[in-house]
């Protein structure tokens, strides 16, 4: 990615999951011009970030680490990243669970609304969608 376009592989003709364009469009959005790894650098800038643990995005910040309304597919993960793939990762799995309204809101103390805040307000500073 140029932040041109995203380019999709697959094997035969199977579909493509909506989570990992919602993933993918996270790392479009910080591959644009003038925007080169913004929400990368946000990510790693953040002190201790509640909704990453270990690297990844913490199971608890979700309301599921399943995604049952692919059209597609029965279901899918809700974390694409299971490792260490560095803060850009972070950021494409938080843009995506926040696109598909995963995030657990319910405990307005807990690791979702810290990524749910971090996400918006990410989103507000650099691009301007509220």
């Amino acid at each position: 990615m140029d932040g041109s376009g995203i380019n999709f592989l697959t094997l035969g003709d199977a579909a493509i999951r909506q989570m990992n364009i919602f993933h993918e469009f996270g790392h479009l959005f910080d591959n644009v011009s003038g925007l080169k790894d913004v929400f990368t650098n946000a990510v790693a800038n953040e002190d201790a970030l509640s909704c990453v643990s270990n690297s990844i995005i913490n199971p608890e910040a979700l309301i599921s680490l399943t995604i049952n309304n692919d059209p597609n597919y029965l279901y899918i993960q809700a974390r694409q990243t299971y490792s260490d793939q560095g803060t850009s990762e972070q950021w494409a799995d938080a843009f995506a669970n926040y696109v598909v309204e995963n995030i657990d809101l319910s405990d307005p103390l807990g690791p979702g609304i810290a990524m749910y805040n971090f996400v918006s307000g990410a989103l507000a500073q650099y691009i301007g969608v509220p």
